[in-house]
């Protein structure tokens, strides 16, 4: 039997890593959905309300989503959110 510190505190990292792994697939979600929006074109130019909803949920992450952007380059995405910080 583990102690009941113990659980709480596992219980706290796994509601933590939880919301991260939310996080990160609202963001793949809307990633899509603004993609399905703009198909058959070869380019996509996303509009500031989208890179805005981008930005905030990445914000949830700490822009850590280096490995889930889809739509843009993670340079484009650091460009946006140096322009958010000034």
């Amino acid at each position: 039997m583990w102690p009941k510190w113990l659980t709480s505190v596992l219980l706290v990292l796994m509601e933590a890593w939880s919301t991260r792994r939310d996080a990160h697939i609202r963001f793949l979600k809307l990633q899509i959905e603004m993609l399905q929006a703009r198909l058959p074109g070869n380019r996509v130019v996303l509009a500031p309300e989208e890179r805005q909803r981008l930005m905030k949920i990445g914000s949830e992450v700490d822009h850590a989503v280096e490995h889930t952007l889809g739509i843009v380059s993670f340079k484009t995405y650091r460009r946006w959110l140096q322009g958010n910080r000034i």
